[in-house]
Formats: C-alpha cells, structure tokens, sequence
C-alpha cells in the first residue's frame, strides 16, 4: 500500500465497531484511537510493538469528535485518543484523565510551554503531545531558486515568490485541494505573514467576544490568495484537477510525475518525496508576506487518556521506552517531530526546521482550534469557505466578487 498522508479514516466505522466488540471482555486489550491511516498508521502500529499486552490501534480518521462527543458511541470509545484538533480536545476535556504535571517527555520539553497550554483545561493538563508538524514550508522538485535558496531556513518575500510563479516554466505548483486542510494552511500561512495579531484575535475568546473576520488582514489575505491562484496555468490542469486532488497526491504530482514544479507542503510530505521522488527535495520557509520575522505555522496531535489503562499507555510513550520506540520506528523515516529535545535522528534534510516548531514564534493552526459553524472537516467550516473561494478564483464556479462572498461566510458562521 502506497503511504496516506490524508486523515480520512475509511475503516473508522469498522474498526471502531471491532473495538466495541472487545468491551464485554475482562482482559480487553487496550484500545487506541488514531487520526493517521496508511503510512502513518503503519509506523505508529510499529511503535506500539513495544508496549505490552498487544494493544489494538484502529484509525478513527475525521470521526474522532463523534468518538469521543457522542453518547450512542460511549461504547466504543477507546482508552487512548490521539487528537489533532484541539476544539475536539476543548469539547471532551470533561471525559478525559488529567495528566500529572510532572509526566516526563513531550509535554514538558525545552520551549514547549505555550504548546503545554494549549492542552490545559480548566486548571488541568489533559493530554501529552505526541508529535507536531511544520506547516509552513514548500518543496522544489530541483534546487531551490533564487531568492529563496540564499538561506532556506528563512522565508523570503511574497513579492519573490508570486515573481517566480509568474515567470517559472509552468506548471508550477500543485496544490492538492480536496484536502480542505490544505487550503486552510495556505490561508494561515499568508494570513500570519500579514498580521499575526489578527490571527490570534480570530481565535474563540474566553469571554465569548465573537471574533471579527471582516477585517483587513483577512481581505488582504485573501486577495494575496486570489492574486497567485488566479495565475494562468500555475496549476497542472487547473482548478478542476486541483478540487479532485488530495494532499499525497500533490507531493506526487511533484516528486513522481513531474507536472509541477513546487509544492507547499508540511514536513510530513518528506515520506511520500523520499519513497518516491526520483531526486533530492528542496524544502524551504514558506515566503513571508510582509517581514522576515513571520511565525512558524505548525500543528501537533496529542495523546489522551480516557480510562486509566490509556493513561498507561500516554505515560509509556513520554518515558524512554516510548522515545526508544518513536525514534527507530517513526523519525528516522522523516514525518514526524517531537517537542522532546533527547529525540534525535532525524532526517538531514529536515534539520534546519525541526528545531523551529519548539521555538517562541510559533503559532498553532487555527482551523484545528476553531469552534461551532467554522469548525469541522471536508465539506464544513472554513475548509467548506476555502474551497468554494478556491474554484471561485481559478475559474471552476463563477462569483463576482469571491474575496467578498468568502469573507461575508466566514463572518456569518462566525457570528
């Protein structure tokens, strides 16, 4: 099987079905529900060989929330979630085991405070990281060009890199757009090279403040968004091909087939480049919009405990048995980082950027913490909004004014 770096969870209703099945049963195997499927899921299953008692790990896939939220499915609820959205981990936190604050591992390493926040509810720790994404690079198929290949590790302007997209042999990027996540990370992306300020104000406030998204970082965000997807034939088919394309398969439209010359992508893209890229990857900060200075976007999925023998499992992962395990099994194949300085061994390429997803300039991802009618997978909340604005701006439908119609849903689902 080829790796899937998408977070459809196809056998979700099965496996969690077989999981259920395993309740009734005094010496159940403990249960753990992943996001991963594909890959992903295959090198996590490889970490848990080494915890005892042979624990049964099912992909749960964008079904996660109604695992976790929903009565009828209590259950089938496993003893450890690995959750990537943090408004799902907000909305159970009254169902989840509180973490000791003095666990070892991730959720206590080297500048992980802010990332230790976000786990914190009402007081309590609720979950450990697990591993967490930069989401803020592009991929050259070749060398990466100049401006941008002075100093990789720094992004270079917007400016330069709407000049490249324009001037390059086209096509010149894949975007792999069925996947609403992707779009969403374009628009954060461009959105904190804007005004970071305004990104953190769109989150949900604790005083119940709606958030404005019909401000001018948000026009202007999408506007920059428009100017580059609207470029003639920036895109291998255009628009229509782009809506029917997911995540892995626009690191292969790249790195396999040659249709595309770049690809933006987060460092988890490295497995699927690696296996089957025919040359060496370039990967570079995304550029910034207006200053060098531009946070990093980066994601994380945590590891939750609902029964104490899941929260066996989540201190064995933080321990240095768990580390042992993740280091050979996961991050020497590239994929995934940890917040845990003493894990090491990661892939070359990668080292200038792994270190930058633990550092003060970070900002998590705002679609993963959002909450209500903005909140959600495929088909819902902002990934809904942005891929509508997408094929409004690369000619598959056909508004008059697609900043304006995007701008006025965000503003009433927000409101």
């Amino acid at each position: 099987m080829r790796p899937d770096l998408t977070r459809r969870g196809a056998l979700a209703l099965v496996a969690g079905s077989a999981a259920a099945g395993l309740t009734g049963c005094a010496t159940s195997p403990v249960r753990i529900a992943v996001p991963w499927s594909g890959w992903e899921l295959a090198r996590f299953r490889q970490v848990m060989r080494g915890f005892p008692g042979d624990p049964v790990v099912f992909s749960a896939g964008d079904s996660m929330d109604a695992l976790l939220k929903n009565p009828v499915a209590r259950s089938a609820r496993p003893d450890v979630a690995f959750i990537p959205r943090l408004g799902t981990l907000g909305e159970a936190a009254s169902g989840l085991r509180t973490m000791p604050s003095a666990i070892p591992g991730p959720s206590s390493a080297g500048g992980a405070t802010a990332w230790r926040r976000l786990l914190t509810h009402g007081g309590q720790v609720k979950g450990v990281w697990f591993k967490a994404a930069h989401k803020s690079l592009l991929w050259f198929r070749d060398a990466v060009p100049p401006p941008f290949g002075a100093n990789p590790a720094e992004p270079s302007s917007w400016k330069d890199w709407l000049a490249y997209c324009r001037t390059a042999p086209r096509p010149v990027l894949s975007i792999g757009a069925a996947d609403g996540w992707v779009l969403t990370d374009w628009f954060e992306n461009v959105l904190l090279g804007i005004d970071p300020v305004t990104y953190r104000r769109l989150l949900p406030a604790a005083d119940g403040t709606k958030p404005r998204w019909d401000g001018y970082a948000v026009t202007e965000t999408l506007r920059r968004l428009q100017e580059l997807w609207e470029i003639p034939d920036l895109l291998p088919g255009g628009g229509r091909r782009a809506l029917l394309t997911s995540f892995h398969d626009s690191i292969l439209d790249v790195f396999h087939y040659g249709h595309a010359r770049a690809v933006a992508a987060a460092d988890f893209a490295y497995p699927v480049i690696s296996r089957y890229g025919s040359r060496m990857p370039a990967p570079c900060r995304f550029p910034a919009t207006n200053s060098a200075a531009v946070p990093v976007l980066v994601a994380g999925d945590a590891a939750v405990a609902l029964t104490e023998a899941g929260e066996s499992v989540v201190r064995w992962l933080a321990g240095d048995h768990g580390r042992v395990a993740v280091r050979d099994a996961w991050v020497r194949e590239g994929g995934f980082i940890s917040l845990d300085s003493r894990v090491t061994g990661y892939p070359v390429i990668l080292g200038p950027f792994t270190g930058q997803v633990t550092g003060e300039n970070v900002e998590f991802d705002l679609s993963d913490q959002l909450t209500g009618r903005l909140s959600g997978g495929n088909g819902r909340g902002l990934w809904r909004i942005l891929t509508r604005f997408f094929g409004d701006v690369t000619g598959v439908t056909s508004t008059a004014d697609p900043v304006g119609a995007a701008q006025k849903a965000m503003t009433e689902a927000a409101g």
